[in-house]
């Protein structure tokens, strides 16, 4: 029997730190438990040598980040987000690859911000840790690098009955009280493709409009 030129590793494993053993005698794929192992990271069974990969892809979480539509903007030129008036304690529940969007209740911060109860940007967290940044000498906020998304902004309001933390369309806003929150990568993936799918509509419009002019 040839050996297989490659082998998978599977994901789907409910046991933790899920292990892809490869047996050199039948070559047979099997998972087997990391405690399993010696500290080299392989054993020996019955002179059938395995080798051993302990590594475990971190999984994305995803996060709603509340701010007007003022300092979105302002992140978005400069590739960085905020939260809780500067402070890192949120912050630092976020890593590499997390995806991240962006509502914004008003136009700029504070009561008197004119309304308007939008999902305004979209990105991705492309830093580590979070860092401090100097707006002033007694203002010093916690900052995360963002990557951000070419989207349209959409409004929240035809998009509430299908949001699962919404549990009360009367209330829906009180989760955004949060500022900044996790959700789950449905809800996520319920938001993101409305961003998406307004630049893509706001495109075709600009194109059908250039064509008409020419």
């Amino acid at each position: 029997m040839r050996a297989p030129a490659s082998l998978e590793t599977p994901y789907a494993d409910t046991q933790p730190f899920p292990t892809l053993l490869w047996v050199s005698r039948g070559f047979e794929a099997r998972r087997l438990r990391s405690s399993h192992l010696n500290h080299r990271g392989s054993r020996s069974v019955g002179g059938a040598c395995f080798a051993a990969s302990v590594t475990t892809p971190t999984p994305t979480r995803y996060w709603i980040n509340t701010i007007s539509l003022e300092h979105v903007l302002l992140g978005v030129e400069g590739g960085f987000t905020q939260a809780d008036h500067g402070r890192d304690t949120r912050l630092r529940r976020l890593a590499r690859g997390d995806a991240i969007a962006f509502y914004s209740s008003r136009r700029t911060i504070g009561a008197t911000g004119r309304p308007l109860q939008q999902f305004t940007a979209l990105g991705t967290i492309v830093d580590d840790e979070p860092y401090r940044f100097e707006m002033s000498p007694d203002f010093q906020p916690w900052r995360r690098r963002v990557e951000f998304e070419d989207v349209r902004a959409v409004p929240i309001r035809p998009l509430l009955p299908m949001l699962g933390f919404i549990t009360d369309e009367q209330r829906w806003g009180l989760p955004f009280r949060s500022g900044l929150f996790e959700v789950t990568a449905g809800d996520f993936g319920v938001i993101a493709g409305a961003l998406r799918d307004a630049a893509t509509m706001d495109d075709a419009f600009s194109a059908s409009g250039r064509r008409a002019e020419a």
